[in-house]
């Protein structure tokens, strides 16, 4: 599941406002393509061999509370 999250995250990254004005973007994209591929090839591999696939988090979660007087 974390090889999923990175390439998440990665996409983030290479989409931002600093790399699209820089013309980053698509040079970045190309060159973390084979990484995407090929941590979509094995994360089913990987996934059979985790005994406790339960324990892992599918997401992230943020619970805010609003303190009085602020």
């Amino acid at each position: 599941m974390w090889l999923l999250k990175l390439n998440y995250f990665l996409a983030r990254v290479i989409r931002n406002r600093f790399t699209i004005r820089l013309k980053l973007d698509k040079i970045l994209y190309y060159l973390c393509a084979p990484i995407f591929v090929f941590n979509q090839l094995i994360a089913p591999l990987l996934d059979k061999l985790d005994r406790n696939k339960y324990l892992e988090t599918a997401g992230y979660w943020a619970v805010a509370k609003k303190i009085k007087g602020d």
